[in-house]
């Protein structure tokens, strides 16, 4: 199985609003992803939170992404997710 793993090279967080917040990296493992973001706190710095998605083709062929997973997806996502906890 291949883990496609990009990172961003973006741990701080701009704080303009007029500029796009991006992933600090970004997982991909089958056609499950992770996206690390990184969020600022008044007291904490900067939190990392995780956004899971599935890939898939519409019926014109086109990719999708969807954050509705179901069974057969869980056990990959475990697999993104787990190593990214620690």
């Amino acid at each position: 199985m291949d883990i496609q793993s990009k990172e961003t090279g973006r741990s701080d967080v701009m704080s303009n609003s007029e500029t796009k917040n991006q992933p600090v990296q970004e997982i991909r493992m089958g056609l499950i992803k992770a996206v690390v973001w990184a969020n600022p706190t008044k007291s904490n710095g900067v939190m990392h939170n995780v956004s899971l998605s599935r890939i898939y083709r519409d019926t014109n062929g086109d990719w999708q992404e969807t954050q509705s997973l179901g069974r057969n997806d869980l056990l990959l996502a475990a697999k993104v997710l787990i190593p990214r906890a620690t």
